[in-house]
């Protein structure tokens, strides 16, 4: 099995924003010219975005996948109710500049979050993980918030 993570931004490029589909091109043309012929792949977050385009796209090669933690179904409306609910703007939250955001995350996705963390770590945290090519990473963000591109994703036949 391989192991598939991704998050746009992780390296200076030139070209249009580089979207979940040009990734997994990317990855799958990568395996092929490796010489692998069948795998599997596993995405969280952004990654089963990716793992799911890979399936698709590559339906011979993808012979199971595990998706977490990854909103690919969700509907645009989905996506604008929960943002109402949140109050917030969800690309700031997930790519975000201030510990604030950074505890009100935390405070949301963790079963038992910390008790008290320290404002400089979080903050040291944020300027190690967010703020490089975060132009990049807000791009892919609001790509995957906002694009029409994810209204019907392709039925896939592999084992999910």
């Amino acid at each position: 099995m391989y192991l598939i993570w991704c998050f746009s931004g992780s390296h200076i490029r030139k070209d249009p924003i580089e979207t979940d589909v040009f990734q997994a091109r990317c990855i799958g043309e990568g395996m092929k010219r490796l010489g692998v012929n069948k795998f599997s792949v596993f995405g969280t977050s952004y990654g089963g975005y990716v793992a799911y385009r890979m399936a698709d796209i590559y339906p011979e090669e993808v012979e199971k996948e595990v998706i977490l933690s990854c909103g690919i179904c969700c509907t645009v409306e989905q996506k604008a109710e929960e943002t109402k609910k949140i109050g917030k703007d969800i690309a700031e939250i997930l790519v975000t500049q201030r510990p604030e955001d950074l505890r009100f995350l935390m405070n949301r996705v963790l079963y038992r979050p910390p008790y008290w963390v320290p404002e400089f770590l979080l903050q040291d945290f944020i300027n190690v993980m967010c703020m490089a090519h975060r132009r990049e990473k807000m791009e892919t963000m609001y790509h995957l918030l906002h694009a029409k591109a994810n209204l019907k994703p392709p039925i896939l036949n592999q084992y999910i």
